[in-house]
């Protein structure tokens, strides 16, 4: 009479001891990387375990065992990005490295004095069995690392394979190997390579000025007997990374640096039902969308979809009132319907082929058969979305690595790439109709 019981008391224990408490930290200020970790403590929290997460976003999953600790005012930061300034005034190669180390620093101040940190730093000091970083900026974070025990880390680069991560995880850069801010292809001239060469060299000087700053600054909030950030990434045991065989180039890794390209792709349900991540339930309330009504879109287009989103960091409506119009106009010769993400209420004169929304369940429509263009910026996550589904592209990159991106797919026949500093009305609608007519 009593292995029941006992039995019931095993697996509860089992259970428990099966269930770990992580410290998620994603201090990188993007809601596309926000996205792509929260499909991981989506995974983790699906399993039973406790999941306490800090960065600059709101919750988009909700589950009783997910903690969300919001460092309040930083994710407007960047809502208004001069996107006129990318189109006039060509950026340097080196300036663009030195950008997301910029990303960091313009964070560290309000992250040391927010709320969220606060609360953090009141958890017990053995709370943690785990910690994920993502380590693609706020690296001032690190003493976290030691303040809870220093339990075994996990590291997370949605950025993929970059030569200042690799350094952390202790791995090479190889110079035959295209630095994700360059135009290059992997059959570079031998001057390209030497200029390749000096990116590396630059991306690792970056990389320990800026970690030395960041180190002082962690100083003065932790206390000045920390541990050196040398020796908090020498703590740092995997690293799972956004690096895809097909858009990105061969290169030898270390073992413990796991490749999982696309891990923030889902498989798409039958509008009007939402996607797996709970959030969508919201996205619908606060944009009031009708999924019964895309729906209808989408299966009734008599020429197919064309799809139009700059992702999640830069808003069409931040544009010259001339751009807007070239791509107003380029849609207006179109017979295709076009949904275009676009998140405010100041366009006029709206073809009657296009529908605005200010959100789009982006997986649904790049997997319906009648999407037959995704107009793109070219960012990792998109990218890799366009691939999977088969949907060819018109990417207009803006920074970082949407300009390598897009010539990557340009360069694989997946597409073609527009300049937005001198798009015009005749060159986007050449560029579409070029990609429907051969997509391949």
């Amino acid at each position: 009479m009593l292995l029941p019981p006992l039995f019931l008391f095993t697996l509860t224990v089992i259970n428990n001891v099966s269930c770990a408490n992580i410290l998620y930290i994603d201090p990188v200020l993007s809601p596309s990387h926000h996205l792509w970790n929260e499909v991981l403590v989506n995974a983790l929290s699906l399993k039973g375990h406790n999941i306490t997460l800090i960065g600059h976003y709101n919750a988009r999953i909700k589950a009783e065992n997910y903690t969300v600790l919001k460092i309040e005012g930083m994710d407007i930061l960047y809502e208004h990005i001069d996107i006129e300034q990318f189109m006039h005034t060509e950026q340097s190669l080196i300036a663009n490295l030195k950008q997301i180390w910029d990303f960091s620093m313009d964070c560290i101040d309000a992250d040391f004095n927010s709320s969220a940190l606060a609360k953090l730093l009141d958890y017990p000091r053995n709370h943690f069995d785990l910690i994920i970083f993502d380590i693609t900026c706020g690296q001032y974070l690190y003493p976290l690392i030691e303040y809870f025990g220093n339990p075994p880390v996990v590291s997370v680069a949605p950025i993929g394979l970059v030569p200042y991560i690799l350094d952390i995880m202790g791995d090479h850069f190889y110079s035959y190997y295209p630095i994700y801010v360059t135009p290059y292809m992997d059959n570079m001239s031998f001057f390209q390579r030497v200029y390749n060469f000096i990116l590396y060299q630059t991306d690792f000087l970056y990389k320990h000025y800026y970690i030395n700053l960041m180190e002082a600054k962690a100083k003065q909030k932790f206390g000045k007997n920390i541990a050196s950030f040398d020796e908090a990434m020498n703590k740092i045991g995997v690293l799972l990374v956004n690096y895809d065989p097909i858009l990105d180039f061969p290169q030898p890794i270390a073992p413990h640096i796991i490749p999982v390209g696309g891990l923030h792709m889902q498989r798409p349900t039958e509008l009007p039902q939402v996607t797996d991540l709970t959030a969508d339930l919201l996205y619908i309330i606060k944009f009031n969308l009708n999924f019964q009504d895309l729906k209808r879109i989408l299966d009734t287009a008599p020429y197919g979809v064309v799809y139009f989103s700059f992702g999640t960091n830069v808003q069409p409506s931040w544009l010259s009132i001339e751009t807007k119009r070239v791509f107003v106009e380029a849609f207006r010769k179109l017979k295709q319907t076009v949904l275009w993400k676009y998140g405010a209420d100041d366009l006029t004169d709206i073809p009657e082929n296009v529908v605005i929304r200010k959100w789009f369940p982006q997986t649904n429509i790049l997997s319906h058969k009648n999407c037959e263009l995704f107009i793109t910026h070219g960012g990792a996550l998109s990218t890799q979305e366009t691939m999977y589904y088969g949907v060819p592209v018109v990417a207009i990159p803006i920074y970082l690595d949407q300009k390598a991106n897009a010539i990557r797919m340009e360069n694989k026949l997946l597409g073609k790439r527009l300049d937005l500093r001198t798009i015009t009305v005749e060159a986007l609608y050449e560029a579409i109709q070029e990609v429907l007519i051969n997509p391949k």
